[in-house]
């Protein structure tokens, strides 16, 4: 056997090991973050294997800074963060093929190490998903309503109609043969049969465009309903959990109203965090009148 094929079979044995500490802890953790390890080993495997293969996507998504994400940050060691959390970006550039962001994650437990901050994320996303049911459904709602309007004209009018035809059968009531050949009596059976088709119509767009409001009324409640258990919790910042991750463990949002990534922590936040990030990992002096701008 060859150095190469021994230290290849020495690879394969390790990670056999390795695979059955892994379904040991699995079967027989008591440790509540350890539940989720078989999640974070698929989600692993599957970026490596996509690594391997080069199968990586090629661009990403661009993120600003002071947004805020949802982050897998995954199952670690000790006291290293695991787990979901909310997250603010502190990167100062992106762009598509930039794979990384720096990120400081957020908590809702008041800690002593932790910034207390005065955003509240649940409102950010109410707020924000009020905005996109103004802005996406309530053209929804005009669109309905006009069809509905135009249907009930349309009904009007083959109502008058319906009474005009009553009167020409009365006036000709004793010969059926003149009433076949009046000009006004056809005049009006040919535009109730167009109107008629025309209401069909609308009645087939007034309920597609309501099915269409009522999806997007229940696509909008579910993106909200996914923060509803951050409602009434405060804000802190792990300040000492800074840092930077893949792309790819920034979870995606659940639909199109779904505005995480695309929410902001206010500037006095952002300031804040900064001043902090200065005072524990930089020597720079610093007083209350220091002009964090001026960096």
């Amino acid at each position: 056997m060859t150095i190469k094929s021994k230290i290849q079979k020495n690879r394969v044995l390790i990670s056999e090991i390795a695979c059955k500490k892994f379904l040991n802890i699995v079967q027989n953790t008591k440790i509540e973050k350890f539940k989720y390890l078989p999640y974070h080993l698929q989600f692993q495997s599957n970026s490596f294997e996509h690594e391997n293969n080069n199968t990586n996507q090629a661009k990403f998504q661009i993120y600003k800074r002071g947004a805020i994400v949802l982050v897998n940050f995954g199952i670690n060691i000790g006291n290293e963060l695991s787990g979901n959390h909310f997250a603010i970006v502190l990167s100062k550039s992106d762009h598509p093929k930039n794979s990384v962001l720096t990120v400081v994650p957020l908590s809702s437990k008041n800690k002593k190490i932790y910034l207390p901050l005065k955003d509240d994320i649940y409102k950010l996303v109410n707020t924000s998903t009020v905005k996109y049911t103004i802005d996406h459904i309530l053209p929804d709602v005009k669109k309905w309503y006009n069809i509905k309007i135009d249907g009930d004209k349309i009904l009007k009018k083959l109502e008058s109609n319906v009474v005009l035809l009553k009167e020409l059968e009365k006036e000709n009531s004793y010969n059926k043969e003149n009433l076949a050949k009046d000009k006004r009596f056809i005049e009006i059976c040919n535009e109730s049969k167009i109107l008629l088709n025309d209401l069909t119509e609308k009645e087939i767009k007034f309920e597609n465009e309501r099915e269409i409001l009522l999806k997007n009324l229940n696509i909008i409640n579910e993106a909200a309903k996914k923060y509803d258990k951050n409602q009434g919790k405060n804000s802190y910042a792990m300040i000492q959990n800074i840092q930077t991750i893949s792309k790819l463990k920034i979870m995606k949002p659940i639909n199109q109203f779904d505005p995480i990534g695309k929410i902001y922590i206010s500037q006095e936040s952002m300031k804040k965090i900064d001043i902090e990030i200065i005072k524990r990992f930089t020597t720079i002096p610093f007083n209350e009148n220091f002009d964090i701008d001026f960096l």
